[in-house]
Parts: C-alpha cells; structure tokens; sequence
C-alpha cells in the first residue's frame, strides 16, 4: 500500500500555483477580470492535475488508493451540500455582524459576477462546482487526510485536514479588511472541513464528500454568475 507523504500534498498544491500563473500570463493584457479569472481558475485547476497524476505515478498508487470511488448513490449528498451552504451562512451570520463585515470576505465572489457571456459563465460554473470539489477533495480528503491518518490516525486526519482546509481558504481574501475577513472565513470553512472530513471518516472514500462539497459550491456558483444581487441578501 503506498504510503503518503507531506510532499505529495505540497507538490499537487504549488502545481496549482504553477499552473494558475502560467495561464495568466496568457491574459496579460485584457481588460477582462472575468477573462482573468476563467483562464487563471482554469490554469490552476489543470496545474493541480498534472501534479497529481505526476505524484500518483511516481508512488506507483491508483486514484483508488487515495479513496476515490464515486457511486451514483452519492448523488444524494449534494442535496446535504446545498443544505450545508444555507446552514453556515445562517449560522455564522451573528459572526459576521458582529465583525461588522457587509461585504464579501472574498475576491473571488466580488469578481465572478462580472462574468459575462453565457459561454464563459458555464464555463465556471463546471469549473467551480465539479472540478475544483473533485481535486479539493482528493487534495485535502485524499492525499492529505492519508498523510495524517498513517501517522496519528483517523481523529487527528478529520482534524488536521479541516484546519489547512480552512487556511487553504485564505487566499483570496480581500475587502477592506482582510484580517477581519480572515476571522469569518477560518473558522466558516474549519467547519465545513469536519462535516467533508467526517464523512471520508464513515464512508472510506471520496464520493460523498465530492458531492457535498458539489452542492456547497453550486449554490455560490449560481447566485454568483446568474443572480449577484441576491449574494447580498
């Protein structure tokens, strides 16, 4: 069985990186932020794929060996997901006023709906809710969640994997003040990471966490690209 290591998560991370600014090199000079923002997503997403079948080669691994194993009775879970966007954004909403934050706590969510073009916007939209769900989930829930698990076990892995989940999250973080933002944004997606990493827990595999983490995604992805003025409800 192939034994995981810290680097195969940083490698598929920084492949990522790579990739994301690779491809905006590409769009340098256009005056479209959500051009921007396709190819960037894009580059990025391809990055973390290429370093991924890189690392799994290398280790002489399958995606199975990571947990990956979608049935099509995962197809309930993203239902829970679409619950589990409402819930949060419920719950940690007292939280938000609290820090007297009344804007987005994310770029991305203040650039995506300048998308324009139905082309592009479809684009995204399988962009953000199925292919950035599949490759978080094997990064964090597949390569990451093995790394911590082979060495503390599963408690730990549901744990670790939720709180560099959540700081994986931080990137983007704007407004006009980030480190207030930051505050909502650790502890939102801290709790997001447990329900995803239990579920790998109770499962052994990734399909329902993918689904969840679809629902999650599609809910912002549709108010985002096809309805902004309902993202400030």
């Amino acid at each position: 069985m192939p034994r995981w290591t810290v680097g195969d998560f940083v490698w598929v991370f920084v492949g990522g990186i790579f990739g994301s600014l690779l491809a905006a090199t590409s769009v340098l000079f256009t005056t479209s932020l959500g051009e921007v923002l396709a190819v960037t997503l894009l580059g990025q997403q391809a990055g973390h794929v290429v370093a991924l079948v890189l690392v799994v080669k290398r280790r002489g691994a399958s995606m199975g060996d990571l947990g990956f194993d979608v049935r099509p009775s995962d197809g309930v879970f993203l239902f829970f997901g679409v619950f589990l966007q409402f819930a949060v954004q419920f719950a940690f909403l007292p939280l938000a006023r609290l820090l007297s934050i009344d804007e987005s706590p994310q770029t991305l969510t203040e650039v995506i709906p300048t998308v324009e073009g139905l082309a592009l916007k479809t684009l995204l939209m399988v962009s953000l809710a199925l292919v950035a769900p599949v490759l978080e989930e094997i990064m964090f829930r597949g390569i990451l969640y093995k790394v911590v698990d082979q060495r503390w076990g599963p408690g730990a892995a549901i744990w670790v994997t939720s709180l560099v989940f959540s700081l994986f999250h931080l990137v983007g973080v704007g407004g006009s003040d980030p480190l207030r933002a930051a505050v909502l944004v650790i502890p939102l997606f801290f709790v997001v990471g447990l329900v995803l990493a239990v579920q790998r827990r109770r499962h052994d595999r990734l399909g329902p966490p993918i689904f969840t983490h679809a629902g999650f995604n599609l809910v912002s992805a549709l108010i985002l690209l096809f309805a902004p003025d309902l993202a400030g409800l």
